[in-house]
């Protein structure tokens, strides 16, 4: 048996590589992977949150860089007017304007990949897809 096709489009996912491939088993850049069903609700869950633990990660760190260099907007202002209220407005903004600038412009990378409602429908045979609730008692 040859080598499984690799493309966008595939139904079993490499977390190592990122890549999607054909058929199961190990991922073939990767060795000892093993390549997860993105039709499996619980393996698209757990790809979610992984993203949503990098996200909040990463913008924590931008928030961190921002409040290190909105310091000495805070210093600046303080010193350049009389009363020195200024700073700390100077400061928030500072911090804030560059926490948002590193976010827009350095998103976080996503581990799952896209899926189509066309891919779910043609992988599980269900034309409506939904989640099943995190609680089974619901």
């Amino acid at each position: 048996m040859g080598a499984a096709r690799t493309d966008s489009v595939g139904r079993w996912y490499c977390t190592g590589c990122r890549s999607r491939h054909d058929a199961t088993g190990d991922c073939p850049r990767c060795p000892g992977e093993p390549l997860l069903d993105l039709a499996d609700d619980e393996v698209r869950l757990m790809l979610e949150s992984q993203d949503d633990a990098a996200k909040r990660k990463r913008y924590g760190l931008y928030v961190g860089i921002g409040a290190l260099l909105g310091v000495p907007l805070f210093f600046l202002g303080s010193v350049l007017t009389e009363d020195g209220r200024v700073g700390l407005g100077m400061g928030v903004a500072g911090a804030l304007a560059i926490a948002w600038v590193l976010m827009r412009f350095l998103p976080p990378r996503r581990v799952a990949p896209p899926i189509s409602q066309a891919e779910l429908t043609r992988w599980t045979g269900r034309v409506r897809y939904s989640l099943p609730p995190l609680d089974p008692n619901e």
